[in-house]
């Protein structure tokens, strides 16, 4: 399933306080990619940044930081697949 990086926030719940064991689990797997997905994540998901904000702060263009957070989601999608959680 693709979804535009603008719908997202439509689809995910705001109003749950999140599970504190998914988001260790969540830092660990972030923890485990590359240095910029990382990055990225935990300023958008983390730190729960804006766009805006995240991308100047990674010196990243708009159009940059949707293509870098969709392959990013790719890679941590990938490693929690093949780590079982």
């Amino acid at each position: 399933m693709h979804l535009p990086v603008d719908d997202c926030a439509e689809v995910l719940p705001a109003d749950q306080a999140p599970d504190r064991f998914e988001m260790r689990d969540a830092i660990s797997l972030i923890d485990r990619l590359q240095e910029r997905d990382a990055a990225l994540l935990r300023c958008l998901a983390i730190e729960a940044r804006g766009q805006d904000e995240c991308g100047h702060r990674l010196g990243m263009t708009p159009g940059t930081l949707r293509v870098a957070l969709h392959r990013a989601l790719q890679r941590l999608a990938k490693l929690r697949q093949d780590s079982g959680l």
